[in-house]
């Protein structure tokens, strides 16, 4: 609990995720789903924020079945993840009572993103710097290094690789601090 609130974020140390589970998913599914052509990508396009083509790929190109398994598998995954992590702020918070109700209205959302090589080679910069308003994100460091997290005191921090880093919102912090 102490890294939330000092840092916004800590690195979890999360084994049930099997590692078959993520070489599939790191493998072979992403690629598959990164190799769609444009024209399949945009029919599942949506105009709400922070949806796009990657959910109803799944549903809809029957090629894919097996890797809708792969992803609800890991959804599950980090599902039960987020469950911990939220009972632990909310009996730090001393807030118990709401936990029921927090519960229910709780929605999950999964972004895969694939990056390309960096344009700018000085900073090796692919994505820029943000803070995501959501109350929690979960975010896979899948081998090597790249991954950098912002503390709250305006350092950055490379994540590990293969790590699993859990990083509290601005719409959660404001409310908690």
């Amino acid at each position: 609990m102490e890294a939330l609130e000092t840092q916004g974020f800590f690195e979890a140390v999360y084994d049930s995720v099997s590692m078959e589970t993520l070489e599939e998913l790191f493998g072979p599914v992403l690629n598959e789903l990164f190799a769609l052509p444009p024209d399949i990508k945009m029919r599942n396009h949506s105009d709400k924020p922070l949806q796009g083509y990657i959910p109803a790929a799944l549903q809809r190109v029957s090629t894919m079945r097996a890797s809708s398994e792969v992803v609800g598998r890991y959804v599950g995954n980090m599902r039960e993840l987020e469950m911990m992590v939220r009972r632990m702020v909310v009996e730090a918070l001393g807030v118990e009572k709401e936990w029921e109700s927090l519960e229910k209205s709780v929605v999950y959302g999964l972004r895969m993103t694939e990056y390309d090589a960096p344009v700018n080679q000085e900073t090796m910069v692919t994505m820029p710097a943000h803070r995501d308003m959501i109350v929690m994100t979960i975010i896979r460091q899948q081998e090597g290094r790249g991954l950098e997290i912002q503390t709250k005191d305006d350092r950055w921090l490379l994540a590990s690789p293969n790590s699993f880093n859990v990083v509290i919102g601005e719409s959660f912090q404001v409310p908690s601090s």
